[in-house]
């Protein structure tokens, strides 16, 4: 019986871990696919700059959203948990850090 139990919960981690792979899997194949969009549309110049503002995105949006999207994911998979009321205080928080966070940048 806790062969069994120990067997599903390493299938539980494989799957979930699959999941979060595919997802930060996807989101650099898409930064991939616009590079060739962004260096035929941009000078030089204006490449740099795009290239500093969304380093600093990088930086903040954790910050921000207290990676929150993270947790949206772990705990959405998980059975013991309402995926309605996971998704919706997720989303609530990164809308109340951005929110915050635009009224710091004015």
């Amino acid at each position: 019986m806790a062969e069994t139990g120990k067997q599903s919960s390493y299938k539980k981690l494989f799957s979930n871990t699959l999941v979060f792979a595919i997802g930060s899997f996807s989101s650099k194949v898409l930064v991939l696919l616009l590079v060739p969009i962004y260096t035929n549309y941009l000078t030089t110049a204006e490449l740099g700059v795009t290239d500093v503002l969304t380093q600093i995105a990088n930086w903040i949006i954790p910050l921000v959203t207290m990676t929150i999207t993270e947790a949206i994911i772990r705990f959405g998979l998980d059975k013991a948990y309402d995926k309605v009321k996971v998704f919706t205080l997720g989303n609530l928080i990164c809308f109340f850090g951005l929110a915050v966070f635009g009224i710091l940048l004015l």
